[in-house]
């Protein structure tokens, strides 16, 4: 048996809740299908492998596709794309996305939850939107970019993780630790490589300067004035004086 999260709320509370469930499947589901599904790069790099691990060969063959097509023509439907190019309803719907974002974090604000300390089925509905857009890796994403610069829905999104996903928060921390060192290596690689080459450059030059002297000191090469001539001789026949 299902229980109402909104059970105690006042009427006004209640109207806020069904017009931010409203404004978010009209404005940001419609823009997260876009950068999952429309995007031709976040699709074949990111959301199609991930659609055909799931369901499995034959059918990763066709149905992410099929899927794709379905969910596109259901995104642009509100655009007469006789007077419109693709190209520009996608940006109209990105843009339309990033203004709902900003107007979720200014709703949200400090709070814990969209009505203060307790939740209600805003922020489930919310967050399950927001979860995908934030963890999924698009490599190519303004409305992600957009999302990572609304802090507290950030950690709305990491907080929910974790009192209520914690082994996925953990495995998720523990991928951004490693990527963060990695990241440090390769940087760290990156500013002493030119004063590690120096250093081999100085290591070979001494070790040549260290091998003239002893090869001049040891008497096996002689210099002979004037005419400027370099003398080798092996160890049994030295120049003696």
């Amino acid at each position: 048996m299902g229980v109402s999260l909104e059970y105690d709320v006042t009427i006004v509370q209640s109207a806020d809740i069904l017009a931010f469930r409203s404004y978010i499947e009209s404005v940001l589901k419609p823009a997260l299908m876009e950068s999952l599904l429309y995007d031709s790069k976040n699709y074949v790099d990111t959301v199609r492998p991930a659609l055909g691990s799931m369901i499995g060969f034959p059918f990763s063959l066709f149905v992410p596709n099929a899927l794709r097509d379905r969910v596109n023509s259901m995104t642009f439907a509100n655009y007469n794309l006789e007077y419109v190019t693709e190209s520009q309803a996608a940006q109209d719907i990105r843009d339309h996305g990033a203004e709902c974002l900003t107007q979720l974090s200014h709703r949200l604000s400090t709070q814990k939850f969209f009505l203060g300390n307790k939740p209600c089925s805003v922020d489930a509905f919310l967050f399950a939107h927001l979860a995908l857009l934030l963890k999924c890796p698009l490599p190519s994403s303004p409305l992600q970019s957009h999302l990572q610069g609304c802090d507290n829905l950030i950690h709305f999104v990491n907080r929910v993780l974790r009192e209520h996903f914690p082994n996925f928060y953990d495995e998720e921390e523990e991928k951004v630790k490693q990527e963060k060192e990695t990241k440090r290596k390769k940087e760290s690689d990156v500013v002493e490589w030119p004063n590690k080459r120096k250093n081999q450059v100085f290591a070979v030059l001494f070790g040549i300067s260290a091998m003239l002297f002893y090869a001049f000191s040891s008497g096996m090469v002689t210099y002979e004035g004037k005419g400027a001539h370099i003398a080798f001789h092996s160890r049994g026949n030295r120049r003696r004086k």
